[in-house]
C-alpha cells in the first residue's frame, strides 16, 4: 500500500482517473489522490469494517440517483449486472476519511448463471468514489470503469494461478522481464483464439504438438 502512494505521487499521475482493489480502500491512499485533483474508484470491502456497514445501510435507504445494466454471454456463463448509484452527502464520514472528497458509491449485483448445469450465483460489490454521479454519462463511465477493472483482476488471477507467475523465481531483473513478456503472448494468443479455459488448452497443446503448431498459423505467428 505505501509503494502505491509513491507511485502516485509522481507528477504524471497528478489529475488522472484510476480504479483501485479494496487493498487500497484506505484514506491516506484516497486523500492523496483526492488533495492532487485525481478521481478515484475503489472496492469497498469488510477490510474497512465501519464503513463498509455504514454504506452497505446506506444503498439499502437511501433513493438511488440512478441504474446502468448490462449482460454479458460467454465462456459457458450468463452475467447479469446492475450498478445502482448512491449520493454519500447524507453519510456521516468518519473523521480519517474527511479529506479523500467521498462523494458517491456504486453497488453492483452480479447474477451468474452457469448454462450447462443451471446453477446461478449471486454477488454484491461496492465501490467508492470522488466523482459525482447524478447524470447517466457519469454513471456509464463509472461503470465501465468498473468492467474494466474485473478485467485486469481476471488477467492478474490467470498470470497467477494458471501461469503460475508468483511460483516462478528469478535472480535476474532481465529474466522476469522477458518471463512477463512471454506470459502477456500466450495470453493475447489465448484471447486471440477465443479460448475458454486457458489450463485445459494449455494440457491440449503439451499433448498436441501439431495443434500447438496449427493454432500459432492461426494467429498468424508461424
Amino acid at each position: 500500500v505505501p509503494t502505491v502512494r509513491t507511485v502516485l505521487a509522481q507528477p504524471a499521475l497528478q489529475k488522472r482517473k484510476m480504479t483501485l482493489d479494496a487493498a487500497h480502500c484506505n484514506p491516506a491512499t484516497t486523500a492523496q489522490i483526492h488533495q492532487a485533483h485525481g478521481g478515484y474508484l475503489v472496492q469497498l470491502k469488510a477490510n474497512q469494517p465501519l464503513l463498509f456497514a455504514a454504506v452497505q445501510a446506506l444503498t439499502t435507504t437511501a433513493p438511488p440517483l440512478g441504474t446502468h445494466a448490462h449482460v454479458d454471454k460467454g465462456h459457458g456463463r450468463l452475467e447479469e449486472r446492475q450498478a445502482t448509484f448512491f449520493s454519500l452527502a447524507a453519510l456521516a464520514l468518519p473523521p480519517r476519511w474527511q479529506h479523500s472528497g467521498l462523494c458517491s458509491v456504486v453497488c453492483v449485483a452480479r447474477t451468474t448463471t452457469h448454462l450447462a448445469t443451471g446453477k446461478v450465483a449471486q454477488a454484491h460489490a461496492y465501490y467508492l468514489t470522488n466523482q459525482a454521479a447524478q447524470r447517466p454519462a457519469p454513471q456509464a463511465e463509472l461503470t465501465a470503469a468498473i468492467r474494466g477493472h474485473w478485467g485486469c483482476e481476471a488477467d492478474h488471477w490467470r498470470r497467477d494461478v494458471t501461469l503460475q507467475e508468483d511460483q516462478v523465481r528469478v535472480k535476474h531483473p532481465t529474466q522476469a522481464h522477458v518471463l512477463g513478456v512471454l506470459r502477456t503472448v500466450v495470453m493475447r494468443v489465448f484471447r486471440c483464439v477465443g479460448a475458454p479455459n486457458y489450463q485445459a488448452l494449455i494440457e491440449t497443446l503439451v499433448d498436441s504438438p501439431a495443434r500447438f503448431t496449427k493454432l500459432l498459423r492461426q494467429v498468424g505467428f508461424l
